[in-house]
């Protein structure tokens, strides 16, 4: 408790971040929460997670550290908003994992130095939302709503927050609901048409 504590008190006097607030899916039967913390081009991860209940917090695992993991909390309940402090390079299991995030919604992205949201939310039937913009740190959307197949939230000003996006493959494969117009997007970095956009406005 004092280790963890102390740790908690020295990553919010760097950052004070909110990175992820989400309404968290699941029928009562299956509500555990699925977060995937990873690193991401050398970089580690060193964060602690606010379940969103004392009940939550006291049984599930909190501190993320090293080369990022994939943690997970039965105890957190369908109301229980998911809190992420610290350093997390990278949000989604990439290609390492059939899903992404087991969230219904992102509220903020927060300061946590975000680099890519690759696999995010990929296979996630429940994601009703995420936020209008995307930091402008974000390198790398591949699989970011891939089979997320009720997705259907326009994207249109996410616009010059897609700057500094080099990696989109698959961004929105299998995603049948997500037919927004995406012409406000701005590519700098990608030579060619992504994969995952292909035959979209």
């Amino acid at each position: 408790r004092g280790k963890e504590a102390k740790h908690m008190r020295s990553l919010r006097t760097v950052l004070f971040s909110v990175f992820l607030t989400s309404g968290v899916i699941g029928s009562p039967a299956s509500s555990e929460v699925v977060l995937h913390l990873y690193g991401y081009q050398g970089e580690s991860v060193d964060a602690v997670i606010d379940w969103g209940s004392p009940e939550a917090n006291a049984t599930c695992q909190r501190i993320v550290q090293g080369a990022g993991q994939t943690v997970s909390c039965a105890a957190a309940a369908t109301s229980d908003q998911v809190r992420i402090s610290g350093i997390v390079p990278q949000f989604g299991p990439g290609d390492s994992a059939p899903t992404g995030n087991s969230v219904s919604r992102v509220v903020s992205w927060g300061n946590v130095g975000l680099k890519s949201l690759d696999g995010a939310f990929k296979g996630n039937p429940r994601l009703a939302s995420v936020p209008a913009k995307l930091p402008d740190s974000v390198q790398n959307i591949s699989r970011v709503f891939k089979n997320a197949t009720n997705f259907a939230q326009d994207l249109s000003l996410w616009g010059m927050s897609t700057w500094n996006i080099t990696l989109a493959d698959e961004a929105f494969d299998g995603a049948i609901s997500q037919s927004s117009d995406l012409s406000r997007l701005c590519w700098r970095g990608v030579p060619v048409e992504a994969e995952g956009f292909r035959g979209r406005s």
